[in-house]
C-alpha cells in the first residue's frame, strides 16, 4: 500500500463526519429553508446559516460576518432585539439579514416581496415591527412558513468592507 493512498483514505474518513454532520442538520430543516442550500438564492448569491444554542452569540456573529461596522454594531444589535433587553433570547424565528441597498430598513415576511410593496422603517419602526413578530410568535398568533427578511441600512456596514459581497444570513432561534 503506498502513502498516497492511505493518506487519501485517512483524508477521506477525516472529512465523512463533516458530511453526515450536515446532512443531519440539513435534514432537520424545513423544506422551505433546505431548498436554498444546493443553489443559494435567484441570483446566485450566498446562503448562510448560523444554527446553535440561544443565547450563544449568533446573531452578533452574523453582524460582524455581514461587515457591520463597530460604531453600528450597538444600533443594529437594538434594533434587531426588536425592544428585548439584553441577557434574553431576542431572535422569535427563522430571520434572513441582507445589506439594503440604501440607508433604510425594510422587514418582509413573504407577501410584500411578491407585490414589490416593502415598508421603509426608521430605527425605531424596525424595533417596532420585530417586537410585534415576537409577540405574535410568543402568543402563537403568528405562524412563520418562511424566514422573515430585514434589510439592514447600508450606512450601517463598514464602508471598506465587503462593498460588493453579496450574501443573505439566515438566524435561527436556538438548536430547536
Amino acid at each position: 500500500i503506498s502513502i498516497k493512498k492511505i493518506w487519501a483514505e485517512l483524508s477521506q474518513q477525516r472529512m465523512a463526519w463533516a458530511f453526515r454532520a450536515y446532512d443531519n442538520f440539513i435534514n432537520s430543516l424545513s423544506d422551505d429553508v433546505r431548498e436554498h442550500f444546493p443553489k443559494g438564492d435567484e441570483k446566485g448569491e450566498a446562503y448562510v446559516v448560523v444554527f446553535g444554542k440561544t443565547q450563544v452569540g449568533k446573531t452578533t456573529l452574523i453582524l460582524d460576518l455581514m461587515g457591520i461596522s463597530g460604531n453600528s454594531l450597538k444600533r443594529v444589535s437594538n434594533v434587531l432585539r426588536g425592544g428585548r433587553e439584553s441577557g434574553k433570547s431576542a431572535t422569535a424565528t427563522a430571520m434572513e439579514y441582507r445589506r439594503s441597498d440604501d440607508n433604510q430598513w425594510r422587514f418582509s415576511s413573504g407577501a410584500e416581496l411578491t407585490s414589490g410593496k416593502l415598508i421603509q422603517y426608521d430605527d425605531s419602526g424596525m424595533r417596532e415591527v420585530l417586537g410585534d413578530v415576537r409577540k405574535e410568535m410568543f402568543q402563537k398568533r403568528l405562524r412563520a412558513e418562511k424566514p422573515f427578511i430585514v434589510w439592514i441600512p447600508n450606512d450601517c456596514f463598514d464602508s471598506d468592507k465587503n462593498a460588493d459581497f453579496s450574501v443573505r444570513m439566515l438566524d435561527l432561534p436556538g438548536d430547536y
